[in-house]
């Protein structure tokens, strides 16, 4: 669950003419302070390959009039290994009297993510945590209004308003399918049919379910098979570890009765050998962030059973 950001230190905001040593030391002028809340994580698009997210800062500002925000820091990380850091030195402006709602975007390709941090099997999840501090510049330009204009001011103290944050990032991994045998059910001068068995590693907590299979499968060099396959099993969901979590089964059923592709096929299937096979599919997938296409292509050697 996300939490709201902690405020680490007490910062106080007064009018022009106080010292920063009183701003500081005086906690009447606590009720001047902007105070940082952080409002969620954002997910705007999530696919197999990356995620676009906005990490949410709600800023209240209590007081009449505009403040101007310095600038800002960050630093992120996933499963306490640290992804990125940074400033933005552009700032913000706060509007007067309330919420301002400040973003900060981030695109993750999970490729690299994995690669870093070695998520680990039956997760769906990565922690993460956010952390960094909001500039305030106090001096004359620091009190905004619609008509005036900011001010340099290289003797302007900045203050500090720190903020920590932590939550659940989504960490959505690609299914990996492998053959594992063709079995022939039947085999007759006019019609056959085959059960193509496809073993799925799936490393999430959740279970996968394959709403449709549009494929195209090549046997041995003969004619490309094409169909689309609704309702496939559910695949079960890792576990933990490879070897409490074996591989799964997906059944692709086939059935051909063009008589040309089984004149193609006759021989090779009916002695049971071992096939070349090329295998290219999308499948819609229900994850736990939502339905997925999934693009499949798998090229090797394929055992035929007969029954």
């Amino acid at each position: 669950m996300l939490r709201s950001v902690k405020m680490l230190s007490a910062v106080t905001l007064f009018t022009m003419g106080t010292g920063c040593a009183e701003l500081k030391d005086n906690p009447y002028l606590s009720q001047f302070l902007p105070t940082i809340a952080f409002d969620g994580l954002q997910v705007n698009h999530v696919s197999f390959e990356e995620v676009d997210t906005e990490f949410l800062f709600a800023i209240d500002n209590p007081n009449p009039v505009g403040i101007d925000i310095e600038d800002f820091s960050y630093s992120l990380a996933f499963a306490d290994v640290s992804w990125m850091d940074g400033d933005n030195p552009d700032g913000l402006l706060l509007g007067a009297s309330g919420a301002s709602e400040v973003s900060f975007p981030t695109n993750i390709v999970f490729a690299d993510l994995f690669d870093m941090v070695q998520a680990s099997r039956g997760s769906d999840h990565l922690p993460f945590a956010l952390s960094g501090d909001f500039g305030l510049k106090l001096d004359s330009s620091t009190l905004v209004t619609e008509n005036s204009s900011a001010e340099e001011n290289d003797d302007a103290e900045v203050i500090h308003l720190p903020y920590d944050a932590d939550g659940d990032f989504p960490a959505l991994r690609k299914p990996k399918f492998s053959f594992n045998k063709l079995k022939v059910k039947d085999l007759s001068w006019n019609e056959i049919t085959l059960d193509l068995v496809m073993d799925v590693d799936n490393e999430h907590a959740s279970n996968l379910i394959f709403n449709r299979f549009s494929y195209d499968l090549s046997l041995g060099g003969a004619s490309t098979l094409s169909g689309v396959v609704d309702d496939l099993e559910e695949v079960i969901h890792g576990g933990d570890s490879d070897v409490s979590a074996p591989n799964q089964k997906v059944r692709l059923p086939i059935t051909i009765d063009s008589l040309s592709v089984i004149g193609s096929l006759w021989d090779l299937l009916r002695n049971g050998q071992r096939l070349n096979a090329q295998f290219a599919a999308t499948t819609d997938v229900d994850t736990p962030f939502g339905l997925m296409e999934l693009a499949v292509d798998e090229t090797g050697d394929l055992d035929v059973e007969m029954q």
